[in-house]
């Protein structure tokens, strides 16, 4: 059983904030400057992947009509694919996107506004570890995908989960995508899905910062995200799992309600 006090978010975003500000400023500048490239492919070629079409977009798809007026939100919404393909998928009223990049958040409205009008979608660049400035209990569904393999705090990945539920409307549905890659960088305990408490459990001077912003992670074992959404107030969580039709690797695909 994990200790409680893994679970006191405002003193893990304290821990983020004393700690790993330079990390998220380093995250921000790195996806910046992969923003051009990122424009090319927009992963596109993900659109066909079919654990995608069943995992990520099944939920909409099985029951367009359900969703007719409702609100969705795409974080770590890279230039817009994911949101062009939920207002495709469902008659949402709006579906909007988030990410740590400015770049990548300006270019996917101006992406979807190529196909519908501006008003279906509202985008805006995050601080890494929040969702601000979104309001509470805004969406009916939020989703994420090939984004939190990329972020290798453990305690910035939970404080985002922790803000993800504050925006969902009660009975909201989660649906995040991790995969596994392997880091770039030393193996570290706070690379790892699960860690000891305090979350972060190196001090930033044991690691060059540069480094430490370019490693991934992996996912030790599914039941740690069960349990993460679990504890943080989410019901009826599943996790499946699949192949990542990128590398290979094993993917998981994470749902919950509030």
């Amino acid at each position: 059983m994990k200790n409680d006090k893994l679970y006191n978010i405002d003193e893990i975003r304290d821990i983020i904030k004393q700690h790993w500000t330079p990390y998220l400023q380093m995250t921000k500048d790195s996806f910046e400057s992969y923003h051009e490239s990122m424009t090319v492919s927009n992963h596109l070629y993900r659109n066909e992947d079919p654990e995608y079409v069943s995992y990520m977009l099944g939920p909409i798809t099985r029951s367009p009509n359900w969703w007719k007026g409702k609100k969705a939100l795409d974080f770590g919404c890279g230039c817009g694919r994911n949101i062009k393909n939920l207002l495709d998928a469902g008659d949402f009223l709006r579906v909007d996107g988030c990410d740590i990049s400015l770049k990548n958040s300006q270019y996917s409205k101006k992406y979807v506004e190529q196909f519908y009008d501006s008003s279906k979608t509202h985008t805006w660049e995050t601080d890494g570890y929040t969702l601000k400035p979104a309001p509470d209990e805004e969406y009916d569904y939020v989703m994420s995908h090939i984004v939190f393999q990329h972020i290798a705090n453990y305690a910035i990945r939970l404080s985002i989960l922790a803000d993800i539920y504050r925006v969902l409307k009660p009975g909201g549905m989660i649906n995040i995508n991790f995969m596994d890659l392997p880091s770039v960088g030393p193996a570290l305990p706070a690379v790892e899905y699960l860690s000891c408490y305090p979350p972060v459990n190196i001090e930033p001077s044991e690691i060059g910062m540069e480094e430490f912003a370019l490693l991934n992670c992996v996912v030790e074992d599914k039941e740690n995200i069960i349990n993460d959404f679990l504890v943080l107030g989410f019901k009826d969580v599943v996790c499946h799992t699949g192949t990542d039709i990128g590398t290979g690797n094993c993917s998981y695909y994470a749902w919950g309600l509030k």
